[in-house]
């Protein structure tokens, strides 16, 4: 029960630090009296889904601890990594952050859980931005990458340029409590391996000495289906 506490708390503080985020800017942007109407609305909307997103999480939560299934969709590659991506900017550009995406894989299709994934690529975002920041990386690029693997898979990396992960520490990363935060659950990587794994996909890192940390994940291409984008474009 501790553990599933524990993780409830990790997964949930994602998409509340986004409305904080969302709704100070709008309180600010009122308090200078530099409240463009359309801006406000669009930030107030972002408010609501991540508030939707929230509920969306403790149900999928919920559903894990009873077993159920996960609720799958087909999806584009470049849907995952935009979408997770514009969830996350407010809080990166605070940090001077600069993303570098090859998106090789962009339009293959996988068959997923679109809210696990996301936070699954927000989680590892979040974790490269937070490295660099702890230990002062003047050149803060994130790099996001997908290709295809030998077996047809599809291949994620986020790569950072902080410090790395020490080789003795590399196996570790992704057990439960485990961190190199100077503050944290030491969670997150752990719920993402799950996460990925329960998809039919693996997770792994790699930290060559000097050039930041990579955290690897792999997902199952989808047979052919309709999309969500195209189920989008259809309404």
């Amino acid at each position: 029960m501790g553990e599933i506490a524990a993780g409830l708390t990790h997964e949930i503080n994602q998409p509340l630090s986004a409305i904080t985020n969302y709704t100070e800017g709008c309180i600010q942007r009122i308090e200078q009296n530099n409240a463009d109407p359309n801006d406000i609305r669009k930030a107030l909307e972002i408010v609501t889904d991540q508030a939707d997103r929230a509920g969306q999480i403790i149900n999928r939560i919920r559903g894990f601890i009873k077993k159920k299934e996960t609720k799958k969709e087909k999806l584009h590659i470049d849907e995952i990594i935009d979408e997770a991506l514009d969830l996350i900017k407010t809080d990166v550009d605070r940090r001077d952050i600069t993303f570098n995406v090859e998106n090789d894989a962009a339009e293959l299709i996988v068959d997923v859980d679109k809210i696990q994934i996301q936070q699954v690529m927000m989680n590892l975002i979040r974790n490269g931005g937070d490295a660099m920041n702890e230990h002062g990386s003047k050149n803060r690029v994130l790099t996001i990458k997908t290709t295809t693997t030998k077996d047809g898979d599809v291949e994620f990396s986020v790569t950072d340029t902080g410090p790395g992960i020490p080789k003795e520490k590399i196996s570790q990363i992704f057990d439960p409590f485990f961190t190199t935060k100077s503050s944290g659950l030491g969670l997150g990587l752990n719920i993402c391996q799950s996460i990925v794994e329960s998809h039919g996909g693996r997770m792994w890192a790699t930290s060559p000495k000097g050039k930041g940390a990579t955290i690897h994940f792999t997902l199952p291409q989808s047979s052919k289906g309709i999309t969500h984008k195209e189920k989008k474009r259809a309404a």
